[in-house]
């Protein structure tokens, strides 16, 4: 990548299009090295190639935006993360219109962001309408929808919504146990999830069990 970037300076310049997608995948190969530095530092580089060749409101910027965002949310840089989700779910909004699977990505991500950071009323906000986005666009019993419920009964246990959350965790356990293999570490998850919901209800039994099947499915 390296060879390849000094060959796009040298024949193109250094705000050509082919250069952004150098920086872009050395940024990736970066990522996967989890050398976050230099990732952001090739993210940003990119980003603002594409920004003075292309403008700040073209849709295929999101998709830096959302890189950028990963990078932050991994370096437990939470803030920097929801700023750059927010512009990617802007430009998607206006070029995608509100109904579409990406954006319904962008508020689960910013809902999953927010518990992070305590803010629990925001999650709440952002992961129902992602939910409600997913249930127009794919049935009720689709995976992508149930890590949306999984997401949205951890925030309701936590404001103390136990019904909800219960209702919440076994639309989870329900949608998973019909689409993925019974040792699938997310269905450990909710198990677990329902496990601490029971708890909160003070029906111990009903805990233990869920608790017991968490740890079974873990292998």
């Amino acid at each position: 990548y390296r060879k390849s970037l000094a060959i796009s300076i040298h024949t193109y310049g250094e705000n050509h299009p082919n250069l952004a997608v150098s920086y872009n995948n050395m940024a990736n190969v970066y990522s996967d090295k989890e050398d976050l530095y230099n990732a952001l530092e090739y993210y940003r580089k990119s980003l603002t190639i594409q920004l003075h060749n292309m403008g700040e409101n073209h849709p295929e910027l999101a998709t830096f935006y959302d890189n950028i965002a990963n990078v932050y949310n991994e370096k437990g840089e939470l803030d920097q993360a929801l700023e750059y989700h927010h512009k990617s779910l802007t430009i998607k909004l206006n070029s995608l219109g509100e109904n579409h699977p990406n954006v319904a990505e962008s508020l689960h991500n910013m809902g999953v962001l927010y518990i992070e950071k305590s803010q629990f009323d925001k999650a709440e906000d952002a992961l129902n309408k992602s939910v409600r986005i997913k249930l127009k666009l794919v049935s009720e019993n689709h995976v992508i929808t149930a890590m949306s419920y999984a997401s949205l009964g951890q925030v309701y246990a936590i404001q103390g919504h136990i019904d909800r959350a219960y209702k919440c965790h076994h639309k989870v356990i329900a949608i998973y146990l019909e689409n993925l293999p019974e040792d699938h570490p997310l269905l450990s998850d909710c198990y677990r999830n329902l496990g601490v919901t029971h708890l909160k209800k003070q029906e111990l039994d009903e805990a233990l069990s869920f608790h017991e099947k968490s740890l079974s499915s873990c292998g």
